[in-house]
């Protein structure tokens, strides 16, 4: 999957159920979600030996499945802005800082979530 930012018009929105809890995570008060991550690296931007930092631009990519998103929108559905008010699941590298340069969230049918983030990341 490509990763791209969008300018034009915001995507069509999804429809959320009123009565989706935002703050809790699919499963909440059962099994445990699974979520799948990838990082692509796109370049290192800078090296610091002496000081053990790299500098790094990346793609974050999460996916995961929430049942709750199920028929929320009709086709895959990417937002650039404007995300919808779901559940995002807060991942992070220790012991770096980061810039995030832009993100998108895909959207499935069948509920299938995948939240993109373009990073620099300062890794020590």
């Amino acid at each position: 999957m490509a990763f791209e930012f969008s300018l034009g018009p915001p995507s069509p929105g999804a429809n959320i159920s009123k009565t989706y809890e935002s703050n809790f995570r699919p499963n909440h008060g059962a099994v445990a979600d699974m979520l799948s991550i990838s990082i692509d690296s796109l370049s290192i931007t800078g090296i610091d030996e002496k000081g053990s930092n790299l500098i790094v631009d990346l793609n974050l990519r999460t996916r995961w499945t929430d049942p709750r998103l199920a028929n929320a929108v009709n086709k895959a559905t990417t937002f650039s802005r404007n995300f919808p008010d779901i559940w995002l699941p807060d991942v992070f590298i220790l012991e770096s800082s980061d810039q995030l340069i832009g993100k998108s969230l895909l959207i499935k049918p069948e509920g299938e979530v995948v939240l993109t983030e373009r990073l620099f990341k300062n890794c020590n």
